[in-house]
């Protein structure tokens, strides 16, 4: 059963079990000053955290070897830019991927080793060296030492081309030396329309297959145009249309093993204008290149940002979001059967699993199903984080498992596992 203390309906042992989750009040608001120091044991790999006030070089923390410690430990920032996301991959190394918006760190991908107190073993850039220009990498995938990385602005980059001269938005990237083994463009896939950006956002793993979330926007990031879900062979390397989306501006992708689905954020919310009356934004469910089901934003009271998805408990987890007219953010945590969402329920029951008031950054699923979530308030009228903190959740339960304060809003969540050499 998956509950929520945010509720309108306040029952005794639901009372019972909000105040039994030590640091979460029944309002969902998170007590930043509480001692976490007898949280259980949550996990068996490390959890590390990318925190950063956009203006400086990140921090990054990770869970202490005795894990029921409340106190992170930090790792050297030196190397660090001030946006990025992370990536885990299977040897134990830890791969930030830095954009080209980040300051002091730009557009590349830097290896650290977190066995060698996160030491750096590799740092590259992600766009010509006869060029300046920034080609903005968001995300990437890594199989074995190869990394594939998505380029928001891949055309930025006038030596970025694939075989047949069209802008590559897709590197393939060794990571023994950073070499380009393959640039593949998705410009075919875009809307002719005079003005294409491919604009690859989230991906997604399946086997020897990458999934591709593309926004294709105008050049002034204006939405014209469906999303598109791209699959890419990582055999050979090519790349074709999987799926037209109902929705626009895809933001986010999770991949359900057990249905063969992919689940999509669309996000109809680009230079804070925000219109959840169209039929283009919310949760979309694609299986067999062909959407089953949608659930408009409007359903949802906010738009979605962020997914989860775990087969074991049957169940999509989304963050969904809201930008208040004091240019304040809330954000909440809602669940839904996933197997209700493949039979294609128009609407799904929705469950609001977590409303803590404040403002969601990141929320990822561990490999024991445990839901890490990175909070901040942004304060009223100023825009400013304050009190970040990263949470741990039962995902079947809600129970609150630990607590994590931090020095900066933490924007990217990974695991590390020990690797076995």
């Amino acid at each position: 059963m998956i509950f929520s203390c945010n509720t309108s309906r306040l029952w005794v042992g639901f009372l019972a079990i909000c105040l039994m989750a030590a640091t979460v009040h029944c309002n969902g608001e998170i007590d930043n000053t509480q001692d976490t120091s007898t949280s259980a044991d949550i996990s068996a790999t490390t959890a590390v955290f990318f925190s950063t006030d956009f203006s400086s070089p990140g921090e990054l923390s990770h869970t202490p070897a005795d894990i029921s410690s409340a106190v992170l430990e930090s790792a050297d920032n030196s190397a660090l830019g001030s946006e990025a996301t992370l990536v885990a991959d299977a040897s134990g190394r830890l791969i930030v991927v830095h954009s080209g918006f980040s300051s002091f760190s730009s557009d590349n991908l830097t290896l650290l080793d977190p066995e060698d107190a996160f030491s750096v073993t590799g740092q590259f850039s992600t766009h010509s060296d006869a060029e300046s220009a920034l080609t903005n990498p968001n995300s990437a995938i890594v199989i074995d030492d190869t990394a594939y990385v998505a380029l928001s602005n891949g055309n930025y980059d006038s030596e970025n081309l694939d075989n047949a001269g069209n802008p590559a938005d897709l590197l393939v990237m060794d990571l023994a030396d950073g070499t380009f083994l393959d640039r593949i463009s998705f410009l075919t896939f875009t809307e002719d329309d005079g003005d294409r950006n491919a604009t690859p956002s989230a991906m997604a793993q399946a086997g020897d297959t990458i999934y591709v979330a593309l926004q294709d926007l105008q050049s002034d990031y204006s939405i014209t145009a469906p999303g598109k879900l791209i699959a890419v062979d990582t055999t050979t390397n090519t790349a074709s249309l999987y799926a037209t989306l109902q929705g626009t501006n895809p933001y986010d992708l999770a991949y359900s093993e057990s249905e063969d689905c992919l689940v999509v954020a669309a996000t109809y919310f680009v230079n804070f204008s925000l219109d959840t009356t169209t039929d283009t934004g919310g949760i979309e469910l694609v299986c067999d290149g062909e959407t089953r089901a949608f659930i408009n934003d409007d359903d949802l009271d906010g738009y979605p940002e962020r997914l989860a998805v775990s087969d074991d408990l049957d169940t999509v987890f989304a963050v969904v979001s809201k930008l208040n007219d004091d240019f304040s953010f809330t954000s909440k945590i809602v669940t839904f059967s996933l197997s209700d969402f493949v039979a294609g329920e128009v609407t799904p029951e929705l469950v609001t699993f977590f409303a803590p008031e404040t403002d969601i950054r990141d929320m990822v699923l561990d490999s024991e199903n445990k839901l890490w979530v990175a909070t901040r308030e942004i304060t009223e009228g100023e825009g400013s984080a304050e009190d970040p903190a990263v949470v741990v959740l039962d995902s079947s339960t809600g129970d609150l498992l630990a607590q994590y304060p931090t020095n900066l809003a933490v924007t990217a969540i990974a695991f590390v596992v020990a690797s076995e050499n």
